[in-house]
């Protein structure tokens, strides 16, 4: 039996934040860069700039539903998602259905790839339309075929 749950983002706590200058974010690393350095920590560059795609975040919808252990979250978009947020992780990938599907990762720019087997994701993507799932089960492998019905679902309902 699964409960879904509908993903929603919270609003910001407190006062709303103001965009720091340019020479304000470089004082901000170099100081994180000497505290790493200090600390033995090292720096990890993100493997994308949200701000690199054109993506309308209003136009993207997620959900994640449970089936027993699994944890299974679908995002789709009226638009090409290619790269955005968790499809920027994957790594290679293998057709399987009318979708793309991949168990292996990387994490930031500085990391090896790794191969997760209680991860999965897939996807599928055009210039119109974008489904992908991210699937995990920390007991075991998660559901291959969950993850093609969903994208098969909601790629249905994005026409």
């Amino acid at each position: 039996m699964s409960a879904e749950n509908s993903s929603a983002h919270p609003e910001s706590a407190g006062e709303p934040t103001s965009p720091v200058s340019e020479a304000a974010a470089r004082e901000i690393i170099a100081q994180i860069k000497v505290d790493s350095a200090r600390t033995s920590v090292p720096v990890k560059r993100a493997l994308a700039d949200p701000a690199a795609f054109d993506v309308d975040p209003a136009g993207v919808w997620s959900r994640t539903s449970r089936h027993g252990a699994e944890t299974l979250n679908v995002t789709s978009a009226r638009q090409d998602l290619t790269g955005y947020q968790e499809l920027a992780s994957a790594v290679g990938g293998y057709r399987s259905g009318n979708a793309q599907c991949t168990q292996s990762f990387r994490f930031s720019q500085n990391a090896p790839a790794k191969q997760i087997p209680t991860l999965l994701m897939c996807w599928r993507i055009s210039a119109g339309r974008s489904v992908y799932t991210v699937a995990a089960n920390p007991d075991g492998r998660p559901s291959l075929a969950r993850s093609l019905a969903t994208i098969d679902r909601e790629w249905a309902t994005l026409t």
